[in-house]
């Protein structure tokens, strides 16, 4: 079914392009005013008009006198009221007919644009508390009363609790418990962002896949047998009251997961953004349907730890974290960041203590630094890359903590592009809910859309860990770290550098090298398994 555009209610995306429109036909008509009455004047346009999805037209006039500098003033309040637009949760959506409930809508949409990184937000009248060694749970209640603050619950990471203090003097409380004896630490609640040749209908708008040679890995393995904790939003994986499964993720295995923002056992996806970052890891695949996931025959651990506008609280992130690692998660995406904290930390060593393979994206603010938990040592941190296998124009990158620096690079996409020449966005194509690609409906109604960002590459890096974990299960989490890095397609400067880590990540090239091939001799013995390179102190 081709495409066509679709109109749906005035929300606050669709007022902002009313406005632009507006503006625009402002700025065109004052222009032809100024040319009419100065002729001697330029007008000289400047086009930032994508492709795909809705043009920005910037005109700027040169010369004359109180019109003129008036006009000048125009593209400065253009680019203000865009700025305000596109901080909307999702821009220009290009799809088609209304979603049947419950049934996969055919049709492809465009998220464009990222949500501009914003302060750092955290929730009002929390605080982290970490309480010196030896100090027994009813002394640590005792602790935080004695400060006029109520201790919430107990992290799963030892020494941790959740403690509650009037909002608005937080940073009252974080003093006065700082210096209480049995206190070590204090920290805000702070709030993370969330910083696939099959037959399916679409895949041909999958362009991010034969970039990391999946169509060649697809010979080898499928990701089976390995678990892979997504700790996001949620994901739509079943009919549970008002939710029903995301069509094209019917074929995948789902063990129980939990919510960490609800508490309780159902960790359904509010948002969209976790439903599209499990796609790109375990979409059902060769079902003649929609598009491909990775490893699809991996299993998906839900772990929702954000909330519907895409916020997720520290101490769900922690929680998530432990929890995956001590219910059986063999990899760990984690497509959201934000700066240090101290709690986060300890889980992700406790987790890569246990083993698991850990990989987060880099963050979406386009600067030298690492958002956490990125930033970890041990964690494989990821950029992303464009159509033209360079690093995205948002794609965060260089070092975080200790010396620990970017890994590995993965398509993120670029929907202000079409560089291909599909017609379509150069995002990373999964499906999601229809509203979170700025059209309508409720948590029953999807589309396949086009999402960019660092969100979207890590989850090609955790897919890739799975395949390579399938292909030989005695690997360790360092040696699938080592062998994605050792193997990817150099970019950038010659050998490693900060802006693109070790390179595009190559999964059938990883698989050559460290993946065991079948024991077809029947010895037990995986048939390459010493292929894999030594293991090397790299992040």
């Amino acid at each position: 079914m081709a495409p066509r555009h679709r109109s749906g209610p005035v929300d606050s995306s669709t007022r902002c392009k009313l406005a632009v429109t507006l503006a625009l036909q402002s700025c065109l008509t004052l222009g032809s005013l100024v040319m009419l009455i100065w002729w001697p004047g330029t007008w000289c346009p400047h086009s930032r008009q994508g492709t795909v999805g809705p043009g920005n037209l910037f005109s700027e006039f040169r010369r004359g006198g109180t019109l003129m500098r008036l006009a000048r003033l125009l593209p400065l309040f253009l680019v203000l009221l865009l700025v305000s637009c596109f901080s909307a949760q999702a821009e220009g959506p290009v799809d088609g007919p209304q979603a049947t409930p419950g049934q996969a809508q055919e049709a492809i949409s465009v998220r464009e644009g990222l949500t501009p990184p914003a302060a750092e937000q955290s929730v009002p009248g929390e605080l982290i508390v970490k309480f010196r060694p030896g100090v027994s749970q009813a002394y640590r209640a005792a602790a935080v009363a004695a400060e006029g603050a109520v201790l919430r619950r107990h992290l799963l990471v030892p020494g941790y609790a959740l403690v509650r203090v009037p909002p608005g003097q937080e940073e009252e409380f974080l003093a006065r418990l700082e210096a209480n004896p049995r206190v070590q630490s204090a920290e805000r609640n702070v709030t993370r962002r969330v910083t696939f040749t099959p037959n399916d209908t679409y895949y041909s708008y999958q362009w991010h896949m034969p970039q990391v040679q999946m169509e060649q890995a697809w010979d080898v393995v499928d990701g089976s047998g390995v678990v892979v904790a997504v700790i996001d939003s949620g994901v739509a994986y079943e009919d549970y009251g008002g939710f029903v499964q995301a069509p094209d993720l019917a074929g995948t295995s789902f063990p129980a997961g939990y919510d960490f923002v609800n508490t309780d056992a159902h960790p359904h996806d509010d948002n969209g953004h976790g439903t599209h970052v499990a796609g790109t890891i375990a979409q059902t695949t060769n079902n003649s349907q929609g598009v491909a996931g990775m490893a699809y025959g991996a299993t998906i651990m839900p772990i929702k730890v954000c909330d519907s506008e895409g916020s997720c609280p520290l101490a769900a992130i922690v929680d998530g974290v432990m929890g995956a690692a001590d219910h059986g998660a063999d990899v760990i995406n984690l497509s959201l960041g934000g700066s240090y904290a101290s709690a986060e930390e300890t889980a992700i060593n406790y987790a890569l203590s246990n083993g698991v393979v850990v990989v987060a994206s880099a963050g979406n603010a386009g600067v030298s630094s690492l958002d956490c938990p990125s930033c970890y040592p041990g964690v494989i941190a990821v950029g992303a890359t464009d159509y033209n296998r360079d690093l995205s124009w948002y794609s965060s990158y260089g070092c975080g903590r200790d010396g620990h620096c970017l890994d590995v690079v993965a398509p993120g996409g670029d929907t202000s592009a079409d560089l291909n020449g599909d017609t379509y966005a150069d995002g990373v194509l999964q499906q999601t809910f229809d509203f979170a690609c700025g059209g309508s409906g409720d948590f029953t109604a999807f589309v396949y859309c086009f999402f960019q960002g660092t969100s979207m590459a890590s989850p090609h890096v955790a897919a890739a860990a799975a395949l390579l974990l399938d292909a030989d299960p005695s690997l360790t989490r360092q040696q699938v770290g080592d062998c994605l890095r050792d193997t990817a397609l150099d970019r950038g400067a010659t050998g490693y550098d900060t802006v693109y880590g070790h390179g595009l990540i190559q999964v059938k090239d990883a698989l050559d090298s460290c993946g065991a091939e079948p024991d077809f001799d029947g010895d037990g013995v995986p048939d390459n398994a010493d292929n894999c390179p030594e293991t090397h102190n790299a992040g």
